[in-house]
């Protein structure tokens, strides 16, 4: 049986959203790296309005709540890492508080991720390097715990 074309529409959508967070994330790591912290923030607030999202609500939003509004577990996946790269911009910028949140929101939406995938299957490869980024994200919250 044939999927319908609304679900076809959806996964094509969440597919292009996924390529287009993608290349912006790179950008924004690129820029970073390259020592340009503001092109790099423009290029995460790009990514932002990518996804229709608005980053004062985003940041309002707790892991569950901005899981189930993303409802796919590699999207989840790829928002969490945006949210990782703004923590290292405004960790450079020395907000350090925003930089915490924004750490402990990416933790939660990947966890949400990996619930949502052992639910119901899931790209292993991807899963892998979201587990791979949890790790480190919660290793660089410790020291907060202390």
């Amino acid at each position: 049986m044939l999927p319908s074309c609304g679900t076809m529409y959806r996964h094509d959508y969440i597919k292009r959203l996924i390529e287009q967070l993608g290349s912006a994330l790179a950008a924004a790591v690129g820029r970073r790296q390259a020592g340009d912290t503001e092109q790099a923030y423009t290029e995460v607030r790009l990514a932002y309005a990518a996804l229709d999202i608005n980053p004062l609500l985003l940041r309002s939003m707790d892991g569950a709540s901005l899981a189930r509004s993303l409802k796919e577990p590699r999207l989840m996946r790829l928002v969490a890492r945006l949210l990782a790269e703004e923590a290292h911009l405004l960790e450079l910028r020395a907000d350090l508080r925003a930089a915490y949140a924004q750490r402990r929101r990416a933790v939660a939406l990947l966890r949400e991720a990996n619930a949502a995938d052992a639910s119901g299957g899931g790209d292993s490869d991807d899963a892998a390097d979201a587990s791979r980024l949890l790790a480190s994200l919660e290793a660089e919250l410790l020291p907060y715990r202390s």
